[in-house]
């Protein structure tokens, strides 16, 4: 027992070196404290530590392996059933909710919605009209594009370094001695506007008018 005691005092002796000094130097330091020690010695401690130290890294590694293992052996989650059908039922209801005339209140979509089979809320229909707003306006610049094309009559042509510009012949301006084309694209834009639905309500009560004049 006192020798594996002295055996101790040593090793933690030589471990409390520096790596970088030399067998030599630490048997000299030793000495000083009355420690008697070899260079052999020295050697057999800093080898079971390395070998101890490549042991543990081994064993983190092993450790990480299998964990990854673990992970990549389970398997990838899917969606059930029931949330494939709310997806599709999502698209339907926001079709359903675009389709409807602006001039329609929430509720009143939300009970013609009702009478179709389909469940929706006044929240819905607002965050749904809020999102096709926003697309709409993000593709306003290219829309007031197209009207300043439309405006001037023509369109000039994207041209290589030193050449004259081209201009190819568009639409008809909308001018004041072309009122019909004016007249139109006012009603397609009021049509945009009011929705299909409501446009071909009041087509008809416009076309009874006429009917009765007649």
């Amino acid at each position: 027992m006192p020798r594996n005691k002295n055996f101790g005092q040593k090793a933690d002796f030589i471990r409390s070196m520096p790596a970088t000094m030399r067998p030599r130097d630490i048997v000299i330091a030793a000495k000083e404290k009355s420690i008697v020690l070899t260079d052999t010695h020295v050697y057999k401690v800093r080898a079971a530590d390395a070998k101890k130290a490549a042991n543990a890294g081994h064993a983190v590694k092993a450790v990480k392996a299998v964990k990854a293992e673990k992970t990549s052996a389970q398997p990838a989650t899917e969606k059930s059933p029931k949330e494939a059908r709310g997806g599709r039922k999502g698209g339907a209801k926001s079709a359903f909710v675009k389709s409807m005339p602006l001039t329609m209140t929430g509720r009143e979509v939300v009970i013609e919605a009702q009478k179709r089979g389909i469940k929706l809320s006044v929240a819905h229909v607002y965050n749904i009209r809020s999102t096709s707003k926003r697309l709409g306006a993000s593709a306003a610049p290219v829309e007031a594009k197209g009207a300043s094309v439309a405006a001037t009559g023509a369109e000039t042509t994207r041209r290589r370094p030193g050449r004259p510009r081209k201009v190819l012949a568009s639409a008809p301006a909308v001018t004041a001695s072309n009122p019909i084309l004016g007249a139109e694209a006012a009603l397609l834009k009021a049509i945009a506007a009011i929705g299909l639905d409501r446009a071909r309500q009041l087509f008809q009560r416009v076309e009874a008018a006429f009917d009765s004049v007649r």
